[in-house]
């Protein structure tokens, strides 16, 4: 649970700050791909353009629940 704490800690703090779109890439591998409303963003750059076209946000995490990956 220690480690999921400072990950949304970290994650949530990196997606609310002003430099989002370079700190929020740092998360995700150069493989990564996501799919936002349809349309597929993929690899670090893919993702960079996502982050530049969202609008800044404000999180407050109150809870969070984590399970132990095996392996």
């Amino acid at each position: 649970a220690r480690a999921a704490d400072n990950f949304i800690r970290l994650y949530y703090s990196a997606s609310d700050s002003p430099a989002r779109v370079t700190q929020l890439a740092n998360f995700y591998r150069a493989t990564s791909s996501l799919v936002w409303n349809g349309t597929p963003f993929e690899g670090t750059d893919g993702l960079k353009k996502l982050f530049e076209k969202m609008p800044t946000t404000k999180h407050e995490v109150q809870s969070f629940d984590c399970h132990p990956i095996p392996g």
